[in-house]
């Protein structure tokens, strides 16, 4: 007489539990490489952010911008801003300047490794062209980059960590 078995046998669980581990793994690789890629975009973000806050202060203090008050490198501990804010008071435009580029490295130093270069040259017609450049490390991002490499290896692609966002414009 023959013996009929009913149900999984032991050999049948493991290789499903197998199959839905390596699934699970990838699905957590994925998670990683997303979370990369989302910390790249939001810093890049802020960047942008930053670049256009500096003109639209530069905007606002037009004498300060055509005296040249704001061209320079900005890195690291921000300078003391200007004793001139405040109610009643009122600011010169390069204390107005030193504020705002005060405030502006504050906003560099929020970006991993972040640092600002703003250049500015008279053009022919009496206007000024205004560069702002924003650089900061997108290191999450280049990660994120090397782990979709087709061998799946993590080779380095040559991409540079350090990301730049430059604006110009005429004022």
């Amino acid at each position: 007489m023959k013996r009929q078995s009913f149900g999984f046998t032991l050999l049948e669980v493991l290789v499903a539990v197998v199959i839905v581990s390596l699934g699970m793994l990838g699905v957590a690789a994925l998670l990683v490489t997303v979370h990369k890629a989302d910390t790249s975009s939001y810093i890049q973000q802020q960047a942008v952010q930053t670049a256009y806050d500096m003109l639209d202060r530069m905007r606002a203090n037009l004498q300060g911008t055509q005296a040249g008050n704001y061209i320079g490198t900005y890195t690291g501990t921000p300078a003391s801003p200007p004793a001139c804010q405040g109610a009643g008071n009122t600011c010169t435009a390069q204390q107005m300047a030193a504020f705002d580029t005060s405030q502006w490295t504050s906003s560099l130093d929020e970006l991993p490794s972040g640092s600002g270069t703003i250049a500015s040259a008279a053009s022919s017609n009496g206007t000024i062209n205004v560069t702002v450049s924003v650089s900061w490390s997108d290191a999450p991002g280049v990660q994120a980059i090397e782990q979709f490499k087709k061998s799946g290896q993590q080779q380095n692609t040559g991409l540079a960590t350090m990301k730049t966002f430059t604006l110009t414009t005429v004022m």
